[in-house]
């Protein structure tokens, strides 16, 4: 089971959720979970795979520079998580990193989801489950990030 694959979102966080050490936290955290996965769960076998990076990421972008200094991505590092899952995982997880932003919104995420669907067009069953899994992806982030912090 790859931590990052968020076919296994629920099974990462309830392994890792005794991280997460106030009480209250720990129960939206897990709510939060069990409400993204009740809507992904009726979905799970309409989704189709591929292979995916799982971690198309600020970290994992390599930018460069346009002539007018605007950035522009040219190329992708870090395949370790590399796995064959949703499809739609890929632009979830990408999402999810543009909400890390400052000043960012939900609204911020349509450049990502326009872009996406204009080279792989969604399934009807993919646009029902991005914003679950995007919350999933961010549920498993706090978790591991606890972990992550007790570690350290």
């Amino acid at each position: 089971m790859l931590q990052w694959d968020l076919r296994y979102g629920t099974a990462v966080v309830a392994e890792l959720i005794s991280y997460v050490t106030d009480p209250l936290h720990r129960a939206r955290v897990d709510a939060t979970a069990t409400e993204a996965w009740s809507r992904i769960a009726p979905l799970v076998d309409e989704l189709p795979r591929q292979a995916v990076h799982l971690d198309l990421t600020d970290a994992n972008v390599v930018v460069a520079r346009r002539a007018d200094s605007s950035p522009e991505p040219d190329g992708v590092i870090d395949f370790g998580d590399l796995s064959d899952s949703w499809a739609v995982s890929e632009l979830a997880i990408t999402a999810s990193s543009v909400l890390g932003h400052p000043g960012s919104e939900p609204i911020s995420i349509l450049p990502a989801v326009r872009a996406f669907h204009a080279i792989r067009p969604l399934t009807t069953a993919e646009v029902d489950a991005l914003w679950p899994l995007l919350v999933l992806r961010t549920v498993v982030l706090i978790v591991s990030g606890a972990q992550q912090a007790s570690l350290d």
